[in-house]
């Protein structure tokens, strides 16, 4: 796995339903052995914006494992990306948008599962949209929502 990381970078992409999505990177351990860690002991991590095929990955990566909450890593090489592990059940860290995010969606899935046809409006931005498919919605753990 070590000569498949030549950027040194791991990229973790986090769904909440097929249409969300929070991507960030961590300089991967493979590097020098060593996790980069912050004052509280918690692991450092810069939000990372995602291509429309990568997005197009989160999207069938739910969908497929039929997975609303699930996260997934990325592997980029050579101006390609490859999905390389899926992780169920797998949550940020520390991000409050995301945590805000993830309990209206999971409130909005919940919903329309016990009242079918019942539609809330949602006011979270979708990870895939018909209009853009160039900008990721993501909060900087680091610097505080975006």
């Amino acid at each position: 796995r070590a000569s498949a990381w030549p950027q040194g970078v791991d990229v973790k992409v986090y769904t909440v339903g097929p249409n969300y999505g929070h991507a960030e990177a961590r300089k991967s351990p493979v590097v020098d052995g060593k996790v980069n860690r912050n004052e509280e002991g918690r692991e450092v991590r810069y939000p990372v914006l995602l291509s429309s095929e990568e997005k197009q990955f989160a999207n069938k990566v739910c969908v497929a494992f039929k997975q609303s909450v699930c996260g997934f890593d990325i592997l980029r090489m050579g101006g390609k990306s490859f999905v390389c592990d899926v992780n169920g059940w797998s949550f940020v860290k520390s991000s409050r948008k995301y945590f805000d995010d993830c309990a209206k969606l999971l409130s909005e899935i919940m919903v329309s599962q016990m009242k079918p046809g019942q539609v809330l409006p949602s006011d979270v931005a979708p990870l895939l949209t018909s209009k853009s498919l160039h900008t990721l919605y993501y909060s900087d753990p680091l610097l505080g929502a975006k």
